[in-house]
């Protein structure tokens, strides 16, 4: 299970072990967004929120999601971002804050 905290200092654990995040600003709200939304995103709306002044918003875009499976360092991670044609989603996701935030 990827379990994602976003509330203090960001962390990212795979099946409970702890993995180094994500580095840079835009990985990291790259991945909150994705988490957060929690359905389909289309990449075009993800460059423009994240990326509306590169010259390549796509190439940023599949940058910063390599830079995001990297840092969980597993294959199996690659189940967790899943891409739907024009879409991404992050799938089976647990995030600790917005669970206790709702409780």
């Amino acid at each position: 299970m990827l379990d994602v905290q976003l509330l203090g200092r960001p962390s990212v654990c795979l099946d409970g072990v702890p993995v180094d995040g994500p580095r840079g600003h835009k990985t990291w709200g790259l991945l909150a967004y994705l988490v957060g939304v929690g359905v389909p995103v289309p990449r075009d709306r993800l460059v423009a929120l994240l990326f509306p002044d590169a010259e390549d918003g796509l190439a940023a875009l599949r940058w910063n999601l390599a830079q995001l499976r990297r840092a969980v360092r597993s294959p199996q991670a690659f189940r967790y971002v899943v891409t739907q044609k024009n879409t991404l989603i992050v799938n089976a996701a647990h995030i600790v804050e917005l669970t206790e935030l709702a409780d």
